[in-house]
C-alpha cells in the first residue's frame, strides 16, 4: 500500500470516528446533559456527570480522536501537495475540521462547557448551556460528517 493510500485510510478512519463521536454527542449525550437542567436536576448532574468527567479517563480518549483526525487530515493533504495531487477537496475537508475548532472555542461554548463540567451549575450558566448545547453539537456533527464524506469521496473519484 502506497503512503498516500495509507494516510488517506488514516484520515478517513479518524475523521469517521470524530464524526461518529460527535453524532453521538448530538443525538444522545447532548440531549441527556440538557435534560438535567431542563428538569431542574442540576444537582444530580453536578454529583454524577461532573464527578465522572473529573476522572479524566473519558476526556483523554474523547479529545484524542479530534486531534488525531485533524493531524491525519493535514498529513494526507501535505503528502498530496508533495506528490502533485493536491486539490480543492483536501482543503475543504481540512477547513471544515478547523472550523469545528474555531466555532467551538470562538463561540465561547468551550469555556461554558468547561465551567459546567467543573461543577458550576448556576441558573445563568445552566440556561446558557441548555440553549447552546444541542444546536452547537449539531453544527459540530455536521462539520465532521461533511469532512468525513469529502475525504471518503476523494478516493471514490
Amino acid at each position: 500500500m502506497e503512503s498516500s493510500s495509507l494516510l488517506w485510510v488514516l484520515a478517513v478512519f479518524s475523521a469517521g470516528l470524530a464524526a461518529g463521536q460527535m453524532l453521538g454527542e448530538f443525538l444522545l449525550l447532548g440531549p441527556f446533559q440538557s435534560w438535567f437542567f431542563e428538569t431542574g436536576n442540576s444537582e444530580i448532574f453536578r454529583k454524577s456527570y461532573v464527578q465522572f468527567r473529573k476522572t479524566k479517563k473519558a476526556a483523554r480518549i474523547f479529545n484524542a480522536v479530534y486531534i488525531i483526525a485533524i493531524l491525519a487530515g493535514i498529513a494526507h493533504a501535505v503528502l498530496l501537495l508533495f506528490i502533485g495531487k493536491f486539490g480543492v477537496l483536501s482543503v475543504v475537508a481540512i477547513v471544515l475540521q478547523w472550523l469545528f475548532l474555531l466555532v467551538f472555542y470562538g463561540s465561547g461554548f468551550a469555556k461554558l462547557e468547561h465551567k459546567i463540567f467543573d461543577g458550576d451549575t448556576s441558573k445563568e450558566l445552566a440556561d446558557k448551556f441548555r440553549s447552546m448545547n444541542v444546536p452547537y453539537l449539531g453544527i459540530y456533527a455536521l462539520l465532521w460528517c461533511a469532512s468525513f464524506c469529502i475525504l471518503l469521496f476523494m478516493r471514490v473519484q
